[in-house]
């Protein structure tokens, strides 16, 4: 794909675990000269993994921050939001 675009995008479980830690595709992508873009970062519980939830109200706001943390030092390049 890199000889034809210059970024992918990828659901956000492809790129982090629940747990925090990189699915190792950035890097990937990253070593192939491509950006990536994560889709959708959204601060409801309903929308973040089970570790980074508050409370049992899936319509509760999340641990949005700490969810971007672990995506930037993941190493992504951007993410889609609403």
């Amino acid at each position: 794909l890199a000889g034809h675009v210059d970024a992918i995008g990828a659901e956000l479980p492809l790129l982090v675990t629940p747990a925090g830690q990189p699915t190792g595709l950035i890097a990937r992508a990253h070593a192939a000269g491509l950006k990536v873009h994560g889709w959708t970062l959204r601060r409801e519980n309903h929308f973040l993994p089970p570790p980074l939830r508050n409370g049992a109200d899936p319509a509760a706001a999340g641990q949005i921050a700490r969810a971007w943390e672990l995506l930037k030092a993941a190493g992504i390049d951007g993410v889609f939001t609403d």
